[in-house]
């Protein structure tokens, strides 16, 4: 990378600074209605309508909100939500097989990891029980997401979900269109990607009282950009809104996802890139682990609510009653990284393998691995009730929700056909039978919340509130993970978390905000993968005290934010090794996460925006060692046209350096200080009105993502079974050509 690229990123924080110590007095004609989450109120070519991401007048903690009009003409319709955030500040996220091809592997906010932070869909959490992380591409493609706010907080008290630890990611799905609309679109791209979606409005229909729906499909197909990591995968989303009267409305949404991918579990050394490039991951020899037809899984995937919104004695309501689920079938190797060619096979023993196979002295091994199933489904409701109360508004209510998850792993011999190797793990359990885990687990989770928004002056809103969240897990299995042996435990984890915020409106179009709240996280499915119980049963669950401050201007001219934050993170669940191979689970520790965000937007006129943004992010631990994982910083520079059939993006997204963890032998602590990179993406998209055959318009959109073509390694997978480290690199250079038409 050169000097040059790497002093061309900090300018947006340069530019954002320039443009606050700029700022125009606030005029009346300036305050058009700017504020909304999907700004509808604010008008073509205005900051408010062409900011990739901005923050909202009415904030109580640090968010940037990206809306429909940044999605749809910067991302792909089968893009992951994961890919639309990352031009947040302080967001950083991994995709080595390019965007949309495979789940985010790495997505950090602020340091803080997935499953430190909640993501919602249309307000309702949804996650794997286990640990509390998403599957980026099991649920929802861009092209059903309306806008996505990024809270970087734990939000008021009414912000539920089992990790309001770290913030949330909230996804908002699309509304139906109020006149008939009918979209098909083809893209085809790089790595012989292609993705054929169709969007059906209704359009509000009289015959149904003013109901409206909305049917999106898409079928993705791509190769990747790793070798032999193909994705299949098909999408369905419905959502239908029935108004009952004028204070009663009824939503119901239903979605179905399907995934077929070859994909390693490992990343590849360094020394495989070396001699077969950065895109190598996955081979088509048979008699190898890296052998992709060996390393695939099948998801099956589906997401369903009805809302129920109402005004009912001075009482307004809105219930969501909600299920989704998750299927998936398991099928790798041992460690695919560990050849080229041949298996490294013949296992006397869990985790003890052979010789690996050595060119030309004709000592191949049959290839072994697992088979396995990771099943579960989560049934819950979500209900808000708010009424005026004196001065101010009260909000209530409560989440529940139950998971069960049923998880089995077994060995086999794959070059027999997949059949089951029972190997020597009878010696341990003598009814485990070649299974590495075979688990019923369920949570329970229940969580009530109050808060109280008060006006003391037309200025001043107050928020103090708390929710009381409760986590039960219950484990139920005939042979345990890493101990194989049978376990039944049962285990409720509880705390409350208190919230307070204050929003001041110092104008119309300009606010500043301050919040104390406490984050909570339950321990890990994993903490009950030891010997030693006894423990968990001690645990103080993992908490953080969040202190954050931040203000906000809005103008057709300018949108800026910019805020600091200090969050001590209490009470890390930790595991050491004894006796050999036992793992003992521990708590406590400490870090701290501090730092400083921008972003803005500027709107010359004639159709042209700048673009910046920009965070410093530091965590430490107590004895002053840095949290892995966590950039130093991140910055984005970007400039923006919008005019008349043409709209054109050039943004250049910069994360700063990290430590990651690893089994370097250069250091003593073994792990890897990664290099800051940047990654420029171009987007031009061109509509033609009335072109004719009927369609109201067409629009053309080629997407280059990573024009520089930057190929650095970005991400420490970790240690193979051979003590070797695997790497994965940024995506190469890759092109999309999108066609659609609005009939």
């Amino acid at each position: 990378m050169s000097c040059a690229k790497e002093r061309l990123l900090p300018i947006s924080a340069a530019l954002a600074a320039a443009l606050l110590i700029s700022l125009p007095a606030a005029r009346a004609e300036d305050d058009p209605q700017l504020e909304g989450i999907v700004v509808s109120g604010a008008r073509p070519a205005t900051a408010p309508y062409e900011a990739p991401t901005q923050g909202s007048l009415d904030a109580g903690q640090p968010q940037s909100i990206i809306n429909q009009h940044f999605i749809e003409n910067n991302l792909t319709a089968g893009a992951n939500y994961t890919d639309i955030i990352n031009i947040a500040p302080s967001v950083s996220d991994t995709t080595p097989n390019g965007a949309g091809n495979a789940e985010s592997l790495n997505l950090s906010i602020r340091g803080f990891q997935d499953g430190q932070f909640n993501v919602t869909f249309d307000g309702i959490p949804w996650t794997d029980s286990n640990d509390f992380t998403h599957h980026s591409t099991s649920y929802f493609t861009s092209n059903t997401i309306g806008n996505v706010v990024v809270d970087r907080g734990p939000g008021t008290a009414s912000q539920v979900g089992n990790a309001t630890f770290g913030g949330t990611v909230a996804l908002s799905s699309k509304d139906p269109m109020t006149a008939h609309n009918v979209t098909p679109s083809l893209m085809i791209g790089s790595y012989h990607t292609s993705d054929y979606s169709l969007q059906v409005d209704t359009g509000t229909l009289p015959q149904a009282g003013g109901g409206r729906a909305l049917l999106e499909l898409t079928d993705i197909n791509t190769d990747g950009a790793m070798s032999n990591n193909g994705q299949q995968r098909k999408n369905a989303f419905f959502k239908y809104v029935q108004p009952l009267s004028a204070e009663t409305t009824v939503t119901a949404v239903a979605m179905y996802n399907t995934v077929h991918q070859n994909v390693s579990q490992f990343g590849t050394l360094g020394s495989q890139l070396g001699q077969f490039g950065p895109n190598y991951s996955l081979n088509d020899v048979p008699s190898s682990d890296a052998y992709y037809g060996y390393n695939f899984d099948d998801i099956h995937t589906d997401f369903e609510y009805v809302d129920l919104k109402t005004v009912l004695g001075g009482w307004q309501f809105d219930n969501k009653a909600y299920t989704y689920a998750y299927y998936h079938k398991i099928n790798e190797t041992n460690d695919p990284s560990l050849n080229a060619f041949g298996s490294y096979g013949a296992y006397t023993g869990l985790g003890s393998p052979a010789a690996p196979y050595v060119p030309g002295q004709g000592n191949f091994f049959d290839v072994t691995g697992q088979k396995g199933f990771n099943n579960y489904r989560s049934w819950g409701d979500v209900l808000h009730a708010d009424r005026d109360a004196g001065p101010g508004t009260v909000h209530t209510g409560l989440w529940v929700d139950y998971q069960w998850n049923d998880r089995a792993l077994w060995d086999v011999d794959w070059t027999q056909g997949g059949t089951i190797l029972p190997l020597d793990s009878t010696t341990v359990n003598p009814n485990a039978n070649g299974f590495q885990r075979v688990q019923h687990n369920t949570l329970t989770t229940l969580a009530p919340f109050i808060d109280y928004e008060f006006r003391p002056i037309d200025a001043l809103t107050l928020t103090p509130g708390v929710r009381y969240t409760s986590f039960k897990r219950t484990v139920d299995a005939a042979v345990n993970q890493n101990t194989l042996q049978p376990l039944n435990y049962s285990h409720t984890w509880s705390a409350a978390q208190p919230s307070f915020y204050a929003n001041y409106r110092i104008a119309s179009n300009w606010s500043a905000y301050a919040q104390y709240a406490r984050g909570f996280l339950a321990p890990n499915l994993n903490l009950v993968y030891y010997a030693n119980l006894t423990a968990a049963n001690e645990f103080t669950p993992q908490n953080t005290n969040n202190l954050q401050a931040g203000t906000t201007w809005k103008s057709d001219r300018l949108t800026v934010s910019g805020d600091v934050y200090h969050i001590k993170f209490n009470n890390f669940v930790t595991a050491k090794k004894t006796h050999g191979a036992t793992l003992t689970a521990l708590g406590g520790g400490s870090a701290v996460f501090k730092g400083a965000e921008l972003e803005a937007t500027y709107a010359f006129g004639f159709g042209v925006s700048a673009y910046g943004n920009w965070s410093h992010n530091a965590a430490t631990y107590a004895d002053g060692s840095p949290v892995l994982n966590t950039p130093n910083g991140t910055s984005a520079l970007g400039l923006i046209y919008d005019q008349g059939p043409l709209y054109a993006s050039l943004i250049s997204k910069r994360v700063g350096s990290q430590t990651e963890a690893g089994n370097n032998p250069a250091t003593a602590t073994g792990n890897y200080d990664i290099s800051a990179y940047t990654v420029n993406n171009l987007s031009v998209v061109y509509t033609v009105r009335e072109p004719g055959a009927g369609a109201k318009a067409a629009h053309v959109r080629l997407g280059i993502d990573n024009l520089s073509d930057n190929r650095a390694r970005y991400f420490v997978y970790g240690a193979n079974l051979a003590g070797l480290d695997d790497f994965m690199t940024l995506p190469g250079r890759a092109y999309s050509l999108t066609l659609s038409a609005d009939f």
